[in-house]
């Protein structure tokens, strides 16, 4: 019998691993400190605050894909997949809350201060004030815990 057989009997297959974010030991140590500090908030504090955060997407980023061919069709065009040297990204800003999502603008190539300033004045004010009419919440944006 051979191993693949095995593997199969016992409901093991070929997939792609889960991806996570790298944490360094400081950024560990940096949620751990978060967590300590709120740990003691209720549900109804946590309906009172607001993320926010920015995020660059790649289009067309490669990613790990699997065909199954015979050893002499490496070169057929059903077996190949095609990738993007450099791939194009934009750069979206966001914020949530218990309330529900936010809308996403899209950032101009980097976040600059004048621009994180023109978010925060025209899309998160007019988001939180829907949000949080009697302007009572708290605001995490992204120099929060990693």
């Amino acid at each position: 019998m051979t191993l693949r057989r095995r593997w199969k009997e016992q409901n093991f297959s070929c997939r792609r691993p889960l991806k996570k974010p790298k944490l360094t030991p400081a950024m560990r140590l940096k949620r751990l400190e978060f967590a300590k500090k709120y740990k003691h908030w209720t549900v109804e504090d946590w309906h009172k605050v607001c993320f926010s955060d920015e995020s660059s997407i790649q289009i067309l980023q490669d990613h790990t894909q699997f065909v199954r061919r015979r050893p002499n069709e490496k070169f057929k065009e059903d077996c190949i997949v095609e990738r993007v040297k450099h791939p194009l990204s934009i750069m979206i800003w966001g914020v949530i809350s218990a309330k529900g999502n936010g809308r996403l603008y899209i950032v101009e190539k980097t976040m600059r201060q004048d621009q994180y300033i023109k978010v925060l004045s025209e899309k998160l004010i007019p988001q939180t004030s829907e949000w949080f009419p009697n302007k009572d919440f708290l605001f995490m944006h992204d120099s929060a815990p990693s």
